[in-house]
């Protein structure tokens, strides 16, 4: 499978005719550094802490934190889900799961929102949904009074919404054209 870059100067996805029709279940392998710009890490240490799924039925890409994350260990894991979902067909529909993730850190919302969120129309083609689920206990965790109330859509290239059950969250997605 050719590699997809990833970086500031731009995105290549794969043409429609070479997407895999199927995804099966990994762990990560493959990241960019041109954007993270952090320490090197090994698809060992990226498989430790992110686990990505295709269901092609539903045209729901998961990604599952499984354990708390730093930083870089979180932007490179959101690299390796747009990669990820570049090679599946039906990529608009993201499930992050982030009830492993124990804190958020706003640093980390403000690089979501201002350097990745912008990303995902340029580099998927169209409007992304992203449901994100979390435990009920992270639902205030994120106090940045300069975010939008969920749920919410920036610009012309994402919409964001939280849940706290997967199955709501996995109709929100579906419900999204």
């Amino acid at each position: 499978m050719p590699r997809v870059l990833l970086g500031q100067a731009g995105l290549t996805p794969l043409p429609l005719g070479q997407r895999a029709a199927r995804m099966p279940r990994i762990r990560t392998t493959l990241f960019s550094r041109q954007l993270l710009r952090s320490p090197r890490m090994n698809p060992t240490t990226l498989a430790d802490f992110l686990d990505l799924s295709y269901r092609p039925d539903l045209g729901i890409v998961a990604a599952r934190w499984t354990r708390p994350t730093a930083s870089h260990e979180l932007r490179a894991g959101y690299q390796e889900v747009l990669r990820y979902a570049a090679t599946c067909d039906s990529c608009r529909h993201w499930l992050v799961d982030s009830r492993r993730r124990l804190e958020v850190d706003s640093r980390d919302v403000h690089w979501l929102t201002t350097v990745f969120y912008p990303l995902l129309r340029q580099h998927l083609g169209d409007h992304v949904y992203l449901a994100f689920l979390v435990a009920p206990y992270q639902l205030d965790d994120v106090h940045d009074e300069t975010l939008p109330p969920l749920p919410h859509t920036h610009g012309d290239y994402c919409s964001l919404n939280q849940f706290t059950d997967e199955g709501e969250a996995v109709r929100w997605l579906c419900s999204r054209g």
